[in-house]
């Protein structure tokens, strides 16, 4: 067997150039309430390329629920069907940079989405935008792309506040919640 070292290094030149050309990189920012109380912002960064239909996620220094990892599941599902993406020839892999010891529930589903979604058409569309790089959302997904209600919101916007968030999203319907009216709220914290 001959083996041309400049022939595997054309290759493997080649093979990393189409590869970096098909993926992009998102990064949204999952608001999330520490086991203190205290609300946090959680960067997820997403990538997808061409695959096998295999969904990763990386953590840093916390330990991931099973109801988080379903949420994840659940995003990408939303997001593929909103893009008219099949996920078996996609690869994604949501890293997640949290603060938190324990990341637990459905409230990342939302960032989840749109963060797998934007990876999703930039695919596509190489050109596509990317997203807003103060972007914060908070709230479940379903498989149908509907958005549920979460806790911790009150929390969560003084921790979007404090690092200077201009643009936070909620599901559809979260208002309000014990009195508090939480776009009310929230300019009166961005004004104090």
């Amino acid at each position: 067997m001959n083996f041309n070292f400049k022939t595997l290094l054309f290759t493997i030149v080649a093979f990393s150039l189409l590869f970096s050309l098909a993926t992009a990189t998102s990064r949204i920012y999952a608001p999330a309430v520490d086991s203190n109380g205290i609300g946090i912002l959680t960067p997820v960064t997403v990538t997808a390329a061409p695959g096998t239909g295999r969904i990763r996620t990386d953590i840093q220094n916390s330990l991931i629920a099973p109801e988080t990892e379903d949420s994840i599941r659940t995003a990408a599902i939303a997001a593929s069907k909103e893009a008219g993406v099949d996920l078996d020839d996609i690869d994604i892999n949501v890293d997640i940079d949290s603060e938190a010891q324990l990341i637990d529930g459905p409230s990342g589903g939302m960032a989840f989405a749109i963060g797998i979604y934007n990876e999703l058409i930039h695919l596509r569309n190489a050109s596509a935008q990317l997203l807003r790089s103060d972007l914060v959302v908070t709230g479940a997904i379903t498989e149908d792309g509907r958005s549920e209600k979460v806790g911790g919101v009150e929390e969560k916007l003084i921790a979007a506040n404090h690092s200077g968030v201009t643009l936070m999203l909620l599901a559809s319907g979260q208002r309000a919640n014990d009195g508090l009216d939480y776009p009310v709220f929230a300019r009166e914290i961005s004004n104090g």
